[in-house]
């Protein structure tokens, strides 16, 4: 058979295997999507179960990319710490080589069945459930044929000297063995492609030994130059450092190996008995033992990062969507839920706490921040609505599809609110000294239960509890409640006459509709969450 045509039927299957791997990867996001935000909750716990939920998030969604995107979020938005961050980094390298580990089992016999039994469930299944597993057992068919297609295409390459020599070489020169294994996993940004090829060398007998660990360590240094150079040009300061590291932690492992190769070869050798097993078991081994090294000093480094590095760069005002997390469904809703939350923290923080002292007090700069406040939330929204938009282009679940019209009901919702509190200020822009000192506590009373309201609804978001929004609606019947007390000793009664009324009354009831207005609206965002249908109009006031 002509070369070319080995070549093309090698490619063939490096294709299937990428595809597969996709495949595998949108298969799982939708099956662990409900679980994703549980795994995330635990890198802000400690270092030890950053490492774990960096393991876990990588195995569950097949990629080292998809926690990186995370972990960046993160970093931006000051959530967990530099130290933090470079735990998780460790537990992606190890979720990387279990990965590589099940691509290492000599199961090419079971392809053909396992892309007849994935075809049958994603087709014939009942159910997202079924639909997912479906997907990720005809993903893992595809990878497996792929795989039995390169080794196959690479028979003949045995009886080409140029090629036996070329991976001879490669034994002989080990930092050729790394910077070509580099500069190949940097290309297609996918270790376990590239580690997937030199297995099906390996089982044609064309890759030694002496040869793994080169080229190991280069699929190591390359599976993290993605991350490197799109953290190196992120805002935050900690996030570049976070990038730098991860890729530093490789290339001190290439630099401590090398000097002791052949040892590290020879008893790699001794210990497992085929070359294409030693692949996968040295890239585990690396893994761990960078974290066994680099786990416990994560304070240090990050402390030793920010004295050498200096920089203080924050992220903009978007914290934690990111578009190259577009392509996995369930971390961009997360990322867009985190940045929604942060939106309410923005409003309640920056917004509706400094309401009535901006009211009752002559200070400008007060009504200024607030106004500045709500351009900047006009311009967060705008972005997570064109995020939002975006994915919903994508391949999501029906559970997905819901959560992400749901998410813009709320980002919607958010900036109408910030825009009432806009509005008070603007409508009251010299004060309320008008307004008599008895009416205050009421207006402060009215003005507290907003605050406990908004509070429990970002509660809500964060904990998506059930039970908090029970107690959410009835706090809003408590304020619409409050409402008819205070309307009732102006309006409706016999001698009301707003011409004889005392003054600052009227200014009182126009702030107080609209305090009531703001809760109306977050009883509205309630009621999109408790399940009803996304595009319908929940029965409260939302002029």
């Amino acid at each position: 058979m002509p070369v070319w045509s080995d070549t093309a039927r090698f490619l063939a299957g490096l294709g299937l295997f990428i595809y597969g791997f996709r495949i595998v990867t949108l298969g799982l996001q939708k099956a662990v999507a409900g679980r994703l935000r549980e795994i995330i909750l635990l890198i802000t716990k400690n270092d030890f179960l950053g490492f774990l939920a960096g393991i876990a998030v990588t195995v569950l969604l097949q990629g080292s990319n998809a926690s990186n995107t995370l972990l960046i979020g993160f970093v931006n938005a000051g959530m967990i710490d530099l130290a933090r961050s470079l735990s998780v980094v460790l537990g992606s390298a190890v979720g990387t080589s279990l990965t590589i580990q099940l691509f290492s089992l000599d199961v090419s016999a079971w392809a053909d069945l396992l892309l007849f039994m994935g075809a049958a469930a994603f087709v014939l299944g009942k159910g997202e459930r079924w639909r997912s597993a479906g997907q990720v057992v005809l993903g893992l068919g595809l990878v497996y044929f792929g795989m039995n297609t390169m080794s196959l295409a690479a028979s003949p390459l045995r009886s080409n000297p140029f090629v036996v020599h070329f991976f001879l070489g490669i034994g002989g020169y080990p930092l050729l063995g790394v910077l070509g294994s580099m500069v190949l996993t940097g290309i297609l940004q996918n270790s376990a492609a590239t580690l997937a090829m030199l297995m099906s060398f390996a089982s044609q007998g064309l890759l030694h030994t002496d040869a793994v660990i080169p080229v190991v360590l280069g699929a190591h240094v390359g599976g993290t130059l993605a991350a490197l150079f799109s953290g190196l040009v992120s805002p935050s300061a900690d996030a570049r450092r976070t990038a730098l590291a991860n890729t530093a932690y490789k290339v001190v492992a290439v630099a401590v190996v090398l000097p002791v190769l052949p040892r590290l070869s020879a008893a790699l050798a001794a210990l497992v008995p085929s070359v294409r097993w030693e692949i996968a078991d040295a890239h585990l081994f690396f893994s761990l033992a960078m974290a066994a090294v680099f786990l416990p000093v994560t304070g240090p480094v990050g402390r030793w990062l920010r004295y050498f590095w200096e920089g203080s760069g924050h992220a903009g005002l978007l914290q934690f969507i990111d578009p190259g997390s577009l392509s996995l469904p369930g971390v961009a809703l997360e990322q867009a839920r985190l940045e929604i939350l942060g939106m309410g923290r923005r409003i309640y923080h920056r917004m509706l706490v400094p309401l009535l002292t901006a009211l009752r007090s002559d200070e400008r700069n007060i009504r200024e921040a607030i106004g500045i406040e709500e351009e900047n939330l006009d311009i967060i929204s705008s972005g997570v609505v064109r995020f939002l938009t975006t994915l919903g282009g994508k391949s999501l679940t029906e559970e997905q599809a819901g959560q992400s019209v749901r998410l813009l009901y709320f980002c919607n919702d958010l900036e109408r609110v910030a825009d009432r509190v806009r509005e008070i200020v603007r409508e009251f822009n010299g004060g309320l000294s008008c307004l008599e000192e008895d009416l205050w506590p009421e207006v402060e009373k009215l003005h507290g239960l907003i605050l406990d309201n908004f509070l429990l609804f970002e509660k809500v978001l964060e904990t998506a509890d059930p039970a908090l929004l029970t107690e959410l609606a009835a706090r809003h019947q408590k304020v619409a409640g409050l409402q008819k007390d205070l309307y009732g000793k102006y309006v409706g009664r016999d001698d009301w006459c707003l011409a004889v009324t005392p003054p600052g009354v009227f200014s009182y009831l126009v702030l107080v509709e609209s305090l009531i207005n703001i809760d109306g609206h977050i009883a509205g965002m309630a009621g999109i969450w408790h399940g009803g249908p996304p595009g319908a109009t929940p029965a409260v006031d939302r002029s």
